[in-house]
């Protein structure tokens, strides 16, 4: 190779450096100024109805209400359970229940993006296209909900995001530590649980891992373990904190007969 080839090949590598830096800038500025847009909405807007109503009976339970009893709904009380956490830091602070909850849902919301960044990168993902992924990620978490913000189904897909990216990590190969297999698992296994219906998501995805991969054991590996561990302590969870719930179940389901 002549020294004037070399000179050029290197200059093309410094100039393709220098253009994947500025790449990389561009989309953590970008990211950073979804993050800020989606602050700005969400502060300016009341919480959704649904929302609202939710962290009304957690905030009754934290005073000693029982779910089922004293607050009553159709739907599970994960969601209550869950939104005790934005409700007690509301009390102990002393700041507005509903501003508390949406920062509570963009951290949560920020931290699926962190783990799924990681992972994208153990499933081989392009370090350009995982930070565009991570963008328009982060924009369906933060920005595009508007008014549903904090929603069950906005919840679901920031808990169940990253164990997307898991799956597909591990079909990769990747050997990710145990703990974070566990971690991603179990948030993906609350998301699912906030409605009985969810469960399609992940039946849907392991159906198409069984039709590509043709290896029927791996629908056992840890993970999967994990989130029916964790649906099924969930169900003896309710059994104990909140049978009511199960007799308004049993009694709505009679009355329709």
């Amino acid at each position: 190779m002549s020294v004037s080839n070399a000179y050029e090949d290197a200059s093309g590598q410094a100039d393709g450096s220098k253009l994947d830096g500025g790449l990389a800038s561009l989309a953590w500025i970008a990211l950073w100024l979804v993050i800020g847009i989606s602050m700005a909405i969400q502060l300016a807007i009341p919480v959704n109805h649904d929302a609202a109503w939710v962290l009304i009976g957690a905030q009754r339970m934290l005073e000693g209400a029982s779910f089922g009893a004293d607050v009553v709904d159709v739907n599970p009380p994960l969601a209550w359970w869950m939104s005790a956490l934005p409700a007690a830091l509301a009390q102990a602070t002393g700041l507005p229940t509903g501003a508390v909850f949406k920062l509570v849902v963009m951290a949560a919301s920020l931290v699926s993006l962190l783990a799924s960044a990681r992972l994208m990168t153990a499933a081989d993902i392009a370090p350009a296209r995982s930070r565009w992924i991570t963008l328009a990620t982060a924009a369906a978490l933060l920005v595009v909900p508007g008014y549903d913000f904090g929603q069950r189904e906005h919840l679901m897909a920031i808990l169940i995001m990253p164990w997307l990216w898991l799956t597909a990590a591990t079909f990769n190969g990747a050997k990710l530590a145990t703990g974070l297999r566990v971690a991603v698992a179990v948030a993906a296994a609350l998301g699912i649980c906030l409605k009985p219906h969810f469960l399609v998501v992940p039946v849907a995805v392991e159906l198409l891992v069984l039709v590509v991969m043709r290896r029927p054991l791996l629908a056992m590996r840890l993970e999967n373990l994990v989130m029916i561990a964790t649906g099924v302590a969930y169900v003896a969870a309710v059994v104990v904190f909140a049978p009511g719930y199960l007799c308004l179940l049993y009694t709505s389901d009679a009355a329709d007969e």
